[in-house]
């Protein structure tokens, strides 16, 4: 259910004035400007690794021309300005200060960021006087994931979900606890990628999840603002012997592939019993022999 808020008139901005709205794309630093956007989504931006406390109130706005910006509400001012911020909702937002963008994690495609300043002026608009998207996605396929492990810019999957863990607290190396959930998701290719969801990012899908489950249709799932973990590349170690001699393989992704019909990522995910009877079947199958390995 979408969060709304009721205002009195005086807090609708004027049909007049609506000729004066910037579009996101055109704003500059240091200009007096004022946009009219809808907030896509909010979250708590939190030290993950350190305190585990909220740092920023941060939400993503969205205007008539799909162009995306980062918003942030600085901690001291937090208490201002989430209860008036609602997903879904339009407004109208004048004297927040433009910023450059940090390096990566970026959940727009803007080199920009706007700061919320304790003089900022947020007013709900009518929804109905201009057509705003409420998301905007840039999905990523599976199969192309490993080139946006540098995290400049947050990433957006969509999948079927093929299985998932239930809720598990776990201890942080800083001694904090937190939620979890892994998600393993599929492709139209037959593409396998695990998600790990953290902390808030649990409790919408736990919902729906609860609800409905993953049977009897399929379930598509969408994931964004997710960092890329690189990991290790997988190598498959294997010794051939012949009466006289033996040589050993070895073979990278793409070869283990081809070898055993299935990306090497999925092979990983079966675990290290079913993985390997997996190889070892399609190297049976290539040799027309059974052997063990």
């Amino acid at each position: 259910m979408e969060s709304q808020i009721t205002c009195s008139s005086s807090t609708y901005v004027p049909k007049s004035t609506y000729k004066s709205f910037k579009q996101l794309a055109d704003m500059a630093e240091g200009e007096n400007w004022m946009t009219r956007v809808m907030i896509s989504r909010t979250w708590n931006e939190v030290d993950f690794l350190g305190t585990n406390e909220v740092q920023t109130f941060d939400l993503l706005m969205i205007d008539e021309n799909g162009d995306q910006l980062h918003g942030v509400v600085p901690k001291k001012i937090i208490w201002k300005f989430e209860p008036l911020l609602h997903e879904g909702v339009v407004y109208s937002l004048s004297k927040l200060s433009l910023a450059a963008e940090k390096k990566i994690f970026r959940p727009a495609r803007n080199e920009k960021r706007a700061f919320f300043e304790w003089n900022t002026m947020v007013r709900a608009l009518d929804s109905t006087d201009v057509k705003i998207p409420r998301h905007k996605f840039s999905f990523t396929a599976f199969e192309e994931l490993e080139s946006c492990s540098s995290n400049t810019y947050l990433t957006d999957v969509v999948g079927v979900l093929t299985s998932h863990t239930t809720l598990q607290e776990i201890n942080k190396a800083n001694g904090q606890r937190s939620i979890m959930r892994d998600l393993n998701l599929q492709n139209l290719s037959g593409v396998n990628v695990k998600i790990t969801l953290w902390g808030d990012a649990t409790s919408e899908l736990s919902r729906n999840l609860d609800q409905h489950g993953i049977e009897p249709a399929p379930v598509i799932v969408v994931v964004t603002g997710c960092y890329v973990k690189k990991i290790s590349k997988f190598m498959l170690r294997f010794e051939v012997q012949e009466h006289t001699n033996s040589t050993i393989f070895v073979a990278l992704d793409s070869e283990v592939q081809k070898i055993v019909k299935a990306p090497a990522s999925e092979v990983l995910m079966m675990g290290e019993v079913e993985g390997k009877a997996r190889v070892m079947a399609s190297f049976n199958a290539l040799l027309g022999v059974e052997k063990d390995y």
